[in-house]
């Protein structure tokens, strides 16, 4: 759902409804004007008899991470915060320290790095 301006309307257009709905963040939404992951409410509002994931990217920091889980998100797709990282481990350990289920077991979860 990147540059997709009204992504109700396109959820609703099409035949079968998604297992995933991955809302990027676009540049702009990454540098502060707004966040974009008020869609991510938004989305299950209009939906709540649908099961389906929602799968967050774009400029996902841990910061961004915590406001998408408690929001809703499901999924985090984060790159460059790990990938361009000076210590890969501590940026993952970043991510995996957001929730319970996480810290608990790692294995559980696949970390997957460029």
């Amino acid at each position: 759902m990147l540059n997709v301006e009204d992504v109700l309307g396109k959820l609703k257009s099409i035949k079968e409804f998604p297992d995933i709905v991955i809302l990027h963040r676009g540049i702009d939404q990454e540098t502060g004007r707004t966040s974009g992951l008020e869609r991510i409410k938004i989305i299950r509002q209009a939906f709540p008899n649908k099961k389906f994931l929602i799968a967050v990217a774009g400029g996902i920091v841990p910061e961004t991470a915590k406001e998408a889980l408690e929001i809703g998100a499901d999924i985090l797709i984060v790159g460059r915060y790990v990938t361009q990282s000076k210590d890969i481990e501590r940026s993952v350990r970043d991510f995996l320290e957001l929730t319970p289920s996480m810290r608990e077991d790692v294995d559980l979860y696949r970390v997957h790095t460029e």
